[in-house]
């Protein structure tokens, strides 16, 4: 039995499709596995409909999310039947109060990542996704991001250097990723490149858990990670210029994201939201425009024309997203990689090559696998 610790409690749809491409990936090579059931204390306070007292403005925060209350409690809700109905779990469930016990169980070997599980700097970091306890089995790190996120120097680092040692395996989903692993480790240490496990697959696999159409017609589909005016304004321009409706599937936790949504022509999908309807969404989209590594994986696998947004902005948290940059340009993409200004020349109706891009992504990640079976042992 192979572990999987990973995020897969979160109320994100990368986080949560990529736990299931992983495992999924794993089933198909004949690998029995579960994911490893922790959730980080700090789930609650990203997570749940309202913030508890003692958070920053958690009054007029909670006041701003009553008009979307029982959107946000439908999305928790599918997410957690997506998770009954499609991902192996543990029996045990563990948090941070019981989290050796992991090392109990015996595991021939446990799968850190994907996700941003190694970003010291996310929200929702853990030092738990390290695995600082020893294991009976092997410790793999598959496709572990970083993104940006660092180890500091001092104790710490010395401490996330220790952990790191550790592993029998380890690669990365970015190339900066694996440069800050041998910055840290040394550069004799093997560090890999691997795809993001949503990559593994090709579209068939996914229409197992994929919602039938949503929307009648044709429409661009809008998912953003930042609510911003640049995805705002790249949205509504596109969507002027091509005339199609843009429809997105709401991760703002507030009715005031609603209104301005509504007001730039955004339309929220509130009824349908749970991860296979993201994928449907995507599918059926004509157009996709995005500022989301795995807005723009799915674009990638279901064959969509698409842009990704990102007006270098550091108050958006991530000025250049090398996560995104580091899969087009492995697959010839960059020019898909614009500002929201762009946004308005842009020719929308420069064709993707998807026969040569898809062969090239499939290439990749039978490389991946390949290296991942044969860290834990096992035939490709």
């Amino acid at each position: 039995m192979i572990g999987i610790l990973t995020f897969h409690k979160s109320v994100n749809y990368g986080s949560v499709l990529q736990a299931w491409a992983l495992q999924r990936m794993l089933a198909l090579k004949g690998i029995e596995s579960e994911i490893i059931d922790y959730e980080p204390e700090k789930y609650g306070e990203l997570y749940d409909v309202f913030l508890k007292p003692g958070r920053p403005h958690f009054l007029v925060k909670n006041i701003n999310r009553v008009p979307v209350m029982a959107i946000l409690a439908g999305q928790k809700k599918s997410f957690e039947r997506f998770r009954r109905d499609n991902l192996k779990l543990s029996t045990e469930s563990y948090t941070s109060a019981n989290q050796e016990k992991i090392s109990r169980k015996d595991y021939e070997a446990i799968i850190c990542g994907s996700d941003q599980i190694w970003n010291t700097g996310a929200s929702d970091a853990d030092t738990v996704y390290f695995l600082p306890f020893d294991i009976p089995g092997r410790k793999a790190a598959y496709a572990v991001s970083l993104n940006t996120g660092s180890f500091d120097s001092g104790v710490r680092g010395e401490l996330y250097k220790r952990w790191i040692s550790d592993y029998d395996y380890l690669s990365c989903r970015e190339q900066n990723g694996v440069d800050k692993l041998r910055s840290l480790l040394g550069d004799d240490r093997q560090v890999d490149l691997n795809l993001d496990p949503t990559l593994l697959h090709n579209r068939v696999e996914y229409a197992r858990i994929t919602s039938p159409k949503l929307i009648r017609g044709k429409y661009i589909f809008v998912y953003y990670v930042w609510f911003d005016s640049s995805i705002v304004n790249a949205a509504r321009m596109i969507s002027r210029r091509t005339g199609l409706p843009a429809y997105t599937i709401e991760m703002a936790k507030g009715g005031r994201a609603y209104l301005r949504l509504i007001k730039n022509g955004i339309r929220p999908v509130t009824r349908t939201l749970a991860p296979g309807d993201y994928l449907s969404l995507i599918k059926n989209a004509a157009y996709v425009v995005t500022d989301s590594f795995h807005g723009t994986a799915f674009s990638l696998i279901f064959e969509k024309q698409f842009v990704c947004i990102n007006d270098g902005d550091e108050t958006r948290g991530y000025k250049d997203d090398v996560r995104i940059k580091g899969i087009l340009g492995r697959l010839g993409l960059q020019d898909r990689y614009i500002t929201s200004g762009e946004a308005e020349s842009f020719d929308l109706d420069r064709p993707v090559n998807f026969k040569k891009v898809t062969k090239k992504r499939l290439e990749l990640a039978e490389e991946s696998i390949g290296r991942l079976l044969g860290a834990l042992g096992k035939e490709t």
